[in-house]
């Protein structure tokens, strides 16, 4: 089931006008402001020997095609409001995602209210991923720094708490 309250949000509709013409998902998925995080989690990816990847809150995919990933990770497009051919109709906050290695959670936390946010956590954890790349707001580059921190699934594992988006 598909969370009304956060559907019926005219920005959920349509889109962040911060990011036209380039994307309906505002300036946090404009190519500007995603080269940091397009190096960075590749990075992550090899460095934790990642093969699975949910892209929770996809968005129009603006960026993620940019990314080099190594060719053996399957990765799985999920948003609220898909906006791009390749991307599935999926409610983080009513729904566990599936079970992979890696969920990236970029943006989306960020524009649910308290109560969502600890279920759609709920969700995320439920799923059995390893690891979890999640943000929570825009940092000007000059104040970010990226940080690891444990546990995700009771199993030492890293969840990487922020990503860059400048």
């Amino acid at each position: 089931m598909i969370n009304g309250d956060i559907m019926n949000r005219p920005q959920f509709a349509g889109g962040w006008r911060s990011g036209l013409p380039e994307t309906p998902c505002g300036v946090g998925s404009t190519i500007a402001r995603t080269e940091r995080q397009r190096k960075w989690i590749p990075e992550i990816v090899k460095r934790y020997d990642i093969h699975t990847i949910a892209n929770v809150g996809a968005g129009a995919l603006n960026w993620w095609p940019l990314m080099e990933l190594p060719q053996d990770v399957d990765t799985v497009h999920l948003d609220l409001v898909p906006r791009s051919e390749g991307v599935q109709l999926f409610d983080i906050v009513d729904t566990v995602p599936p079970k992979v290695d890696l969920i990236v959670c970029a943006w989306v936390l960020n524009h649910l209210p308290a109560d969502d946010c600890q279920k759609a956590i709920e969700n995320i954890r439920a799923s059995g991923a390893r690891y979890l790349i999640v943000t929570d707001r825009y940092l000007p580059p000059d104040q970010f720094t990226p940080t690891e921190v444990l546990i995700l699934n009771n199993g030492a594992q890293m969840i990487f708490t922020e990503l860059s988006c400048a």
